[in-house]
Formats: structure tokens, sequence, C-alpha cells
């Protein structure tokens, strides 16, 4: 029987975007959590690009919000 498991992991040799390492780096911390959101504006000559919000609390304190351009 086949199995689609193996299209579904990333290949160990992957290598990360550096924001995407220290996100992680800092999700493994103990009592830090992140929330994302994604970000849209309609406006009155179309839409507006997306933005990605990424906030991390660290230890029950906000950190600032990181705010990038959405990049398929």
């Amino acid at each position: 029987m086949t199995s689609l498991d193996h299209f579904f992991h990333a290949p160990a040799d992957l290598v990360l975007h550096p924001r995407l390492r220290n996100w992680k780096a800092r999700l493994e911390r103990p009592g830090t959590r992140a929330t994302v959101s994604v970000f849209r504006e309609e406006t009155m000559i179309g839409r507006s690009p997306t933005e990605l919000n990424v906030q991390f609390v660290e230890d029950g304190k906000p950190a600032p919000l990181e705010t990038m351009l959405w990049d398929d």
C-alpha cells in the first residue's frame, strides 16, 4: 500500500530563512508564544499589499509587533 506521508515532510537539509530560524529559537524558550495575523486592506482602487503580523509574548510581556509584506 502506498503512503502520501513522504510528500508532507520537509527535507532534513532544508535551510530556513534567518527570520524563521529566529522565530523558531524564540518559540522553543519556555513561557514564549506567538500569534500571527494576515492583513490586506480594501482601498478605493483595489487591495493594498498583504501584510504578515507576528506578535510574540515572552514571559507574559508582549514584544514589539513584527510586520512585513507577505511574499509568496
